[in-house]
């Protein structure tokens, strides 16, 4: 360990992390959630390979009770001029829009929280090959777990019956995904096998609901364009094919835009309008109520208002909502954010939801709250 330890040193390591305390008052009886999440990150250069560290301790309360210390990333790479492989736990990025990704398939996500969805690494071999243009290939040895949805996200009788343990699929998984640029415009074509990231529940033994995750075979197109000098174009299109049911579509497609000195010199309004939408026709709740959180979002209009007081991000005000088009149901949040010194920064924001009882954003508006958020990165 002693001679890692010098030799990471000899090679110039480098160090930084993240100390994050998030608080909520919410009209739950229970208690209002909270969390404690540190990540540590330590990169450097060893034996010719690159290499990467970085674990977390995450301690939660109220909506999901989760503690622990535990690896998020672990892994090393050989890399060249234009190549790379790389070995270990890891997180990727196939997406081109904001906030919903039909092409992002590869990493479990922790859907504890729809609002604050975070994606989880995979253990992965994965190659990449080209700068401007390029090529990727990722193979996941066994499916892995995503974190199921928190009992507030969920009927009462659906959270009564949802057993903690998963079912874990067999096979492997893969991904490719070729990208470029062309006629000024960022393209990606995406090919995945393997099971689909949003967890799928069945009667079981007890009796009892178990969670499992459905194969899933997809195809996907990606762009992105910049339109005069402040406007970005985007959109994606996915093919899925899931066990037990035909082929269907899922879009995206969203404008950004960017104002400068709208109320005051220096400052910087940034907007996002986004819509998605599917060509399946059914629900994205299925019979006992359990959600397909890869689809809650769906047949949706989003927008997102970022205003940045001095271009710096010092001090932000943000306005986001998301209004469900056959629902009629909708999600709001206003968050203020402000940074202290150079390191740490501190949100509050308030955050509600309207709609009927039988619409997903309705049936649980009692999660609205105000919360505080702290950060610290050093």
């Amino acid at each position: 360990m002693a001679a890692l330890v010098a030799a990471s040193s000899q090679a110039g390591a480098q160090q930084h992390g993240e100390l994050l305390i998030w608080l909520a008052a919410t009209p739950h009886a229970d208690g209002s959630p909270a969390e404690l999440r540190w990540t540590h990150e330590t990169g450097g250069s060893i034996a010719g390979l690159e290499w990467l560290v970085e674990p977390e301790l995450l301690l939660r309360r109220g909506q999901a009770v989760e503690r622990g210390l535990h690896l998020r990333r672990a892994h090393v790479a050989a890399v060249g001029d234009a190549w790379q492989v790389r070995a270990g736990r890891q997180l990727f990025d196939w997406s081109q829009t904001d906030t919903i990704s039909p092409a992002d398939m590869l990493n479990p996500r922790d859907w504890s929280d729809i609002t604050r969805i975070r994606k989880l690494p995979v253990t992965a071999l994965s190659a990449r090959y080209g700068n401007r243009a390029s090529i990727e290939a990722v193979w996941i040895p066994h499916q892995q777990q995503s974190t199921l949805p928190a009992r507030d996200w969920l009927p009462p009788p659906v959270a009564a019956m949802l057993s903690p343990a998963q079912d874990h699929a067999t096979g492997s998984q893969s991904g490719l995904r070729v990208a470029g640029n062309w006629k000024q415009a960022d393209l990606s074509v995406v090919w995945f096998r393997g099971h689909s990231v949003a967890p799928h529940v069945r009667l079981s033994d007890g009796p009892s609901l178990r969670a499992s995750y459905l194969p899933l075979q997809a195809f996907a197109l990606t762009m992105a364009k910049q339109i005069g000098a402040a406007n970005v174009v985007r959109a994606e299109v996915a093919r899925y094919r899931q066990q037990g049911a035909p082929g269907y579509l899922r879009y995206v497609m969203s404008l950004d835009q960017e104002w400068a000195d709208v109320l005051s010199d220096g400052d910087t309004l940034y907007g996002i309008l986004q819509y998605a939408g599917s060509t399946q026709p059914d629900s994205a709740v299925n019979a006992l109520g359990w959600p397909d959180f890869n689809r809650v979002l769906e047949r949706s209009a989003m927008f997102k208002l970022n205003y940045d007081l001095g271009s710096d991000q010092r001090r932000v005000l943000e306005l986001s909502g998301v209004y469900n088009t056959q629902r009629h149901d909708s999600l709001w949040q206003a968050s203020w954010q402000q940074r202290v010194g150079n390191a740490m920064t501190v949100t509050i924001a308030g955050l509600a939801m309207r709609g009927k009882d039988d619409s997903f954003w309705g049936r649980v508006r009692g999660n609205r709250r105000v919360s505080l958020a702290v950060g610290w990165r050093y």
